[in-house]
């Protein structure tokens, strides 16, 4: 009798294996380095970026692992799709759908991701908690509604109980495995759609350099963040004018949009390039980072680049040496017209039919 699958990867490992190596017949191994711990180690791709049950979806109809055993044949999918791009030197057509419907998933699917959503929802229903403690009258009229309906209340629950909990903030609010799944994919339909809007650029590396990834793969910045209000540098949105994405395909190629590009095209990248582009992507890892090899090219600010296995120890240098508090770079305004504000992308007149991926909605089922 088969078990059911309970390790579900948040990053698959069909995508990691485009930054490893094979070791034996069927265990693939990635040069991780942990950030935050100082180490590098050269772990098994199934035992990293991964969760016990993070894809269990229960409904009480179908199996729990059915999304889990979906995600399988989708990853499968997309694990062909990047090698045709890497060995063809090509983005278009399905294997260019497939790898944004892949690149829309991983923008919204972490744990990380999943705790910040909590911590929203957390913050806002203390703060109906709180509202709804503020008189007692609102808070007994609730309580006549809850007995009409049939839950059991007992006479010993009073007001003044229960404006001490809720004042007292000594609780925290969980939100089901569920309902994160389900707006994880509610957030794709918007992600996907400015995904296909953009230009892509597919880099592809002609010499010893390699890129990396990380726990963190999808990077969307400002690509020109001096011009952006200091309070939304830090979060630019997927329909933004002004950002740029970069996606480590495998540790040769590389994809970056823009929604400035004239077309899609491939061009020829090298150390420098490559040193760039994994800076920004070790800037916002969760924790991990992952490369082929122990040396890899990278930049420390403001120019120096470096070909080693020190990247660690010269970022941590790097870091402290930096002063604590910085005077941001902003750009001034009039008050009448306040500060500038982005220009967000018009996708509504974009039908559906021309972004989603007619494989991932039979493996899924259709998103409603």
């Amino acid at each position: 009798m088969a078990t059911d699958p309970r390790i579900h990867h948040y990053i698959p490992q069909a995508y990691l294996r485009g930054f490893g190596w094979k070791r034996g017949e069927k265990n693939w191994h990635v040069h991780a380095w942990d950030m935050p711990g100082q180490r590098r180690f050269q772990p098994n791709t199934k035992n990293i970026c991964c969760e016990r049950d993070f894809l269990k979806f229960e409904n009480g109809e179908d199996s729990p692992y059915m999304l889990e055993t979906g995600m399988a044949k989708f990853e499968n999918l997309i694990r062909q799709a990047i090698l045709y791009v890497a060995e063809t030197k090509t983005f278009e057509g399905e294997p260019r759908n497939l790898i944004l419907n892949f690149i829309a998933l991983l923008a919204v699917r972490s744990p990380e991701m999943r705790e910040n959503m909590r911590e929203n929802h957390e913050r806002l229903l203390k703060m109906v908690m709180k509202v709804s403690m503020s008189d007692k009258r609102y808070f007994e009229a609730t309580l006549e509604k809850m007995r009409e309906e049939g839950v059991t209340v007992g006479d010993d629950f009073t007001y003044e109980m229960m404006k001490e909990f809720v004042d007292k903030e000594e609780y925290t609010i969980e939100t089901p495995r569920e309902h994160h799944i389900v707006s994880e994919f509610k957030i794709v339909d918007g992600v996907l759609k400015y995904l296909d809007m953009r230009k892509w650029k597919l880099y592809v590396l002609s010499d010893d350099a390699s890129f990396v990834t990380t726990d963190h793969p999808v990077s969307l910045t400002w690509f020109d963040p001096k011009n952006i209000p200091p309070a939304m540098r830090h979060s630019p949105g997927h329909g933004m004018k002004s950002t740029e994405l970069i996606f480590p395909l495998t540790h040769k190629t590389l994809l970056h949009g823009r929604f400035d590009h004239e077309k899609d095209e491939v061009e020829e990248a090298q150390g420098p390039m490559a040193a760039a582009c994994n800076s920004r992507m070790v800037a916002s890892c969760y924790r991990y980072a992952f490369s082929v090899s122990e040396k890899i090219p990278y930049l420390i600010p403001p120019k120096n680049l470096y070909f080693d296995d020190q990247m660690q120890a010269r970022m941590k240098e790097y870091a402290e040496s930096r002063p604590k508090v910085e005077k941001p770079n902003v750009q001034s305004w009039s008050v009448r017209d306040g500060p500038p504000i982005p220009q967000m992308i018009d996708a509504s007149e974009k039908e559906e039919e021309d972004w989603h991926h007619p494989r991932f909605d039979a493996i899924f089922g259709p998103r409603k």
